[in-house]
């Protein structure tokens, strides 16, 4: 269940920045971001594999997305 989680969030952050409005966007998408990280250092935290490993970097690089996107759209 956690490896479809963190497949899952970072595929939801990417559709809702294509769907929704930047206002409506900017927290959810920081908490998904930040929950995506937690699923994934979890779900390393108990199988260290390459999978793992890679779900990883991607969540990471998702939450570094929203982050950036959030200070340079409402700084």
């Amino acid at each position: 269940m956690l490896r479809l989680l963190c497949i899952a969030i970072p595929v939801a952050i990417l559709v809702f920045h294509l769907i929704f409005d930047d206002a409506l966007l900017w927290l959810i998408s920081l908490l998904f971001g930040l929950l995506g990280f937690l699923f994934s250092f979890i779900n390393l935290k108990f199988r260290v594999n390459p999978l793992a490993w890679g779900l990883f970097a991607l969540n990471i690089g998702m939450f570094i997305f929203t982050v950036v996107y959030t200070v340079l759209h409402f700084s």
